[in-house]
């Protein structure tokens, strides 16, 4: 007989040892981290024999861990009991080190925050907002815990406006999760609860954990306001971090002026991670991040039936439609993925009959937007998605002339990954809108001057964003920059791939998943988590509206025949500001944990508040 446990089914065996796999990698990483503080300056030869001797004992056990079952399982570090022990390894150096139990301290928000990360230096932390009302802005606080035993602390707002922890302010406990490319990341933000006269937040022993502190206000006073994070455990206060809230004496303005999408499908019941059951909550979190282009799929526009001539016989059903434009009151374009069909109605694609029977569908569907008090022009369509060959350029062309002939305030909408720069341009002459993609934009040298010379012929540009594993990108590069790239290049509108795509698996458990998700926050089949990478994208569309709005004032007073030299600076500041935050943009370096100055988005902000302020 064959020694050990029978696989009944190797497929299924497969997958659990692909699983463990996963785990035993981030278990690994928290012991090298472990390690290299063992082996670094400041412990006696006996600690760090002793230290040592610990962690090869924790090697041997991860090397042999049993098979755990994916079913169920949270990828939310400590994510067992035996990586549990390796962080209480670290917290043991960490004390051998003669470090304080628990330190408070600051990093930029955008930073890459690994579990075993702590202060460079024990300079006292402080945290400071500056921002108008009407808009959401964070900051965050480290909390790194060398203490034997988890830290149970209660977070406390003081001294602001609206008294403690006051309603605009919030705290949510950023978690650390495995991903599928063996590093962990801290981005999802689950709220903190609310307990006594504070926020609850749990620092496990040897990790440090993030607090994620965002502020939305609406009337606040202008000027300057001091407060503190109080930070207490056990009842006691073992932090005072002051906090600086800054109000400008200008608005925010209500409605976005970045047209921003990202594929979401949340038509009927959804697709990908989008569900019956949490379908509103997603839809509510969207719009609450200033999402304003949904998509949906075709099955919103059927296609109707036609006579031999091409006239409308018999019209299709508009119930899907119009749940799905209920559900987005506010949207300024409802983009249609139409999917590429080679055949309209049973007409091929270039004939007559196509064109013919696909100006009357959008007859059809302009007269429905009409109806329902829309303009036409808020109605949108993809037909063959990211063409890059002769095909898929045919395609487009042909779908984009019926519907320019028959309806042209219809938005024909493509994202092109073109190869060379001369074959797309026949497509790109019949669209209204040219959507790009970004990763590509930094790595092929002709799209500069392909796309800004099609902007010169009237062509709306976006970006779009598609690129994997987008789990281990930077919020920072991958999600707010693209905010500022697209005004840069006199850009209207940004997207990702895709707001709804959770790889068709729990987001809480990514090693479950045969692929990474791209999805910029947590889903789960009845709910949604916020994440940096989506407020990241929130935020970028807040620092679009600055640029716009110092932009709009600048084009004000050049047409009142305004001159000084507060205006000359801003002109330059809409020039060089964009080009200062997208420097370090040099191809596809989104990985998390490059080194970058992630506050250079900030402070191009606080100079174009100054002016906004002064002009």
């Amino acid at each position: 007989a064959l020694p050990g446990k029978a696989v009944a089914n190797v497929a299924d065996q497969m997958k659990v040892e692909a699983f463990g796999k996963l785990v035993r990698t981030q278990l690994r990483r928290d012991l090298q981290a472990a390690r290299e503080d063992i082996a670094a300056p400041g412990l006696t030869d006996a600690q760090r024999t002793a230290l040592a001797g610990k962690a090869e004992q924790l090697a041997a056990q991860i090397a042999d861990m049993p098979p755990i079952e994916p079913e169920g399982f949270r990828a939310v570090l400590p994510m067992t009991d035996l990586e549990r022990a390796v962080f209480a390894l670290q917290a043991e150096v960490w004390r051998a080190q003669g470090k304080p139990a628990l330190r408070a301290w600051h990093a930029h928000r955008w930073e890459y925050l690994a579990p075993s990360d702590e202060p460079a230096a024990d300079a006292p932390p402080s945290l400071a907002l500056r921002m108008m009302n009407g808009e959401r802005r964070a900051d965050v606080l480290n909390l790194t815990n060398a203490a034997a035993a988890d830290a149970e602390l209660i977070l406390r707002l003081e001294g602001l406006p609206g008294g403690a922890n006051p309603p605009y302010a919030t705290v949510a406990e950023v978690l650390h999760t495995g991903t599928r490319d063996a590093a962990s990341v801290a981005s999802a933000l689950p709220p903190a609860q609310r307990e006594g006269n504070g926020f609850a937040l749990t620092v496990p022993s040897g990790m440090t954990v993030q607090a994620w502190l965002q502020f939305r206000p609406t009337n606040l006073p202008p000027g300057e306001h001091a407060g503190t994070v109080v930070v207490e455990q056990a009842g006691g206060v073992v932090a005072r971090v002051p906090l600086r809230l800054t109000i400008s004496r200008l608005q925010f303005p209500e409605e976005p002026t970045l047209l921003l999408g990202g594929w979401d499908y949340t038509d009927g019941t959804g697709m990908y991670g989008i569900t019956a059951q949490n379908r509103e909550a997603v839809i509510e979190y969207l719009q609450d991040h200033r999402v304003n282009v949904p998509w949906a799929t075709s099955s919103v526009m059927p296609e109707g039936t036609y006579d031999d001539d091409g006239n409308l016989m018999e019209e299709p059903d508009t119930a899907r439609f119009d749940e799905w434009v209920g559900q987005w009151p506010n949207a300024r374009l409802y983009m249609v993925y139409v999917t590429g069909r080679e055949a309209f109605a049973g007409a091929k694609v270039g004939t007559e009959q196509f064109a013919t029977r696909v100006g009357n569908w959008a007859h059809f569907w302009a007269q429905h937007m009409r109806d329902l008090g829309l303009e036409a022009s808020r109605l949108g369509y993809l037909a063959y998605d990211e063409p890059n060959e002769t095909q898929g350029y045919a395609n487009n062309e042909e779908w984009a002339k019926a519907f320019r002939a028959a309806e042209p305030d219809i938005v024909r909408f493509v994202d092109p990954q073109p190869q060379e720069a001369e074959t797309c341009l026949p497509m790109m002459e019949q669209m209204t809108v040219l959507c790009p993609h970004r990763p590509q934009w930094l790595t092929h040298a002709f799209f500069p001057a392909l796309f800004e010379d099609q902007r010169a012929k009237g062509r709306e540009l976006w970006f779009y964003s598609a690129s994997g594993p987008a789990r281990t990108f930077d919020p920072f590069s991958y999600y707010l920059v693209q905010e500022w790239h697209a005004f840069a290049i006199g850009g209207k509108g940004s997207s990702f791939w895709s707001y709804g795509d959770n790889s068709r698996t729990p987001t809480w458990n990514e090693y479950d998943s045969e692929r990474s998700p791209f999805c910029p926050m947590f889903i789960e089949e009845t709910s949604v988590v916020s994440a940096k990478w989506m407020e990241a994208i929130c935020e970028g569309s807040q620092d679009f509206e600055y640029l716009t709005m110092l932009q709009d004032r600048v084009k004000q007073l050049g047409a009142e025949g305004k001159a000084g030299p507060d205006l000359a600076k801003a002109r330059d500041l809409l020039q060089a500001g964009p080009q200062r935050v997208l420097a370090m943009e040099q191809g596809m370096n989104y990985t998390w944990d490059q080194p970058k100055d992630r506050a250079v988005a900030d402070q191009v902000r606080g100079e174009v508040l100054d002016l906004l302020e002064r002009l």
